[in-house]
């Protein structure tokens, strides 16, 4: 995610970035996290590197002030029944369709987590003003799953919604996104109340044109 944190600075017009603190591992930094560092004053080298693109999420306070610096954030927000979601802007700094036609693509994957979601409840997905299929949607339930979770381990109700954007589209556009989810069936005897708790873009680059990556094999 700080690759394309720094990228999308890049793009916003930033001439540089700055960690004041660098997560998770502090000073001496390993090599896996040089190897995150070295290249964050290149937006050039940026362009084609993996990234894991996020609308930023985290508790909010009830003094939040609206256009404050990173408050409120924008998830979790509870999805009401029959009701359209919130949209959420999802920035995204590359431009992956000439990569794409250039077989230098490996993975344009959309992820949203959902908490408290029952396996009959049903809901409408948007990205950018198009409706995503369910059968194009891959259902994870990851509740009380006594294996590590991906993303927040604290969660233990959760199902992750993945769409592959390279082989069934839409691909994202460059700049800002749109993302909605419309809850449409659900009991509303069940407590807590359904959440989008995060929304993601993962963006996986080859070599070059159609160059195998170390995963595939």
């Amino acid at each position: 995610m700080q690759t394309a944190q720094a990228a999308n600075g890049y793009g916003a017009g930033s001439k540089g970035v700055f960690f004041a603190t660098y997560y998770p591992d502090g000073y001496p930094y390993a090599d896996a996290d040089l190897g995150n560092l070295r290249f964050m004053g290149h937006p050039q080298l940026l362009a084609h590197k993996d990234k894991h693109f996020a609308v930023r999420q985290g508790p909010n306070e009830p003094g939040d002030t609206p256009g404050d610096y990173l408050s409120p954030h924008p998830l979790p927000v509870e999805l009401e029944l029959g009701k359209a979601g919130t949209i959420q802007t999802l920035s995204v700094s590359d431009d992956v369709s000439p990569a794409q036609e250039a077989g230098e693509l490996a993975t344009c994957e959309l992820r949203i987590r959902l908490t408290s979601l029952i396996h009959n409840d049903t809901f409408d997905l948007w990205f950018n003003g198009d409706r995503i299929p369910r059968a194009n949607q891959q259902w994870q339930d990851w509740t009380y799953s006594v294996r590590p979770v991906p993303g927040n381990t604290r969660l233990t109700s959760h199902y992750w919604i993945t769409v592959d954007l390279l082989r069934l589209g839409p691909l994202p556009q460059q700049g800002d996104n749109t993302v909605r989810v419309d809850l449409t069936e659900h009991d509303p005897r069940c407590d807590p109340p359904v959440l989008l708790h995060d929304v993601e873009l993962v963006v996986q680059y080859r070599d070059h044109r159609h160059a195998p990556r170390r995963d595939e094999w």
